[in-house]
């Protein structure tokens, strides 16, 4: 049993390989990064690329929640008085409206979601 523990030159090698696994991910990170343009551009690209697609997505999602806001009071029954307290009309969503960076407080009826619900009659 004390020879096994004695040799552990298998232990060393899969230790130098993770080592040299990192760096190796390391410098292709790096590369990656200058080849984007540099350090500065690349982080520039990266956020353009993510700030387009979630605002797009955030107003669709929002679009299509209000709709499935619309329907709840359809299928419930709810009277138009009684829709005045539904989601539809009180879900405030925060959307970046105009891409300016902007957080603005918007409800399903308002711009930029104008959803329209013939069942809700709200504030």
């Amino acid at each position: 049993m004390e020879r096994l523990f004695r040799n552990k030159k298998g232990v060393e090698l899969t230790l130098n390989t993770v080592i040299i696994a990192i760096l190796v991910v390391l410098v292709l990170v790096v590369l990656i990064g200058f080849l984007l343009g540099g350090t500065g551009k690349a982080k520039d690209k990266i956020n353009e690329l993510f700030d387009t697609s979630t605002t797009a997505s955030s107003i669709s999602i929002s679009i299509e929640q209000c709709k499935i806001y619309c329907d709840q009071i359809e299928e419930s029954g709810m009277t138009a008085k009684q829709s005045i307290t539904s989601l539809f009309c009180n879900k405030v969503f925060n959307i970046d409206k105009d891409g300016d960076g902007v957080i603005e407080s918007v409800k399903c009826a308002e711009d930029p979601l104008f959803v329209s619900c013939p069942h809700a009659v709200c504030p």
